[in-house]
């Protein structure tokens, strides 16, 4: 069962992706959420997630901060990006940083998220 932690700002968002789809048949376990990059990183080295799924745009701590210091952990654990801003820069920054992937929040699908989830755990 791979491990996933949701770091996002917003409750809805959080509430949301843990009822996108049945993780536990689907062979994922969230096992925790953060509200701030800050608190996930300080979750991190506890939970010992496979993936964290992480806002770009939240405090304290945003995504970056994050994805910068999940990476200083673990050159492991699997990075995707979800942001409802569809802006080419601060992807490519999160991608430079160590992201692995990006899904776009406001059009995102069970269908797509188990297909990037996939795609970064085989890496």
């Amino acid at each position: 069962m791979r491990r996933i932690l949701i770091a996002d700002d917003e409750i809805l968002v959080r509430v949301g992706l843990r009822a996108l789809l049945d993780w536990k048949a689907e062979g994922y376990a969230i096992v925790g959420e953060a509200a701030s990059g800050e608190e996930a990183l300080r979750l991190l080295p506890e939970l010992e997630p496979d993936l964290v799924l992480t806002d770009l745009v939240m405090g304290p701590g945003d995504g970056f901060a994050l994805i910068r210091g999940a990476r200083a952990l673990s050159s492991t654990v699997g990075l995707v990006v979800l942001s409802c801003r569809n802006d080419f820069d601060a992807v490519r920054e999160a991608m430079r940083l160590g992201a692995d992937d990006y899904v776009f929040k406001l059009t995102m699908k069970g269908e797509e998220i188990l297909e990037v989830l996939a795609r970064v755990a085989a890496k």
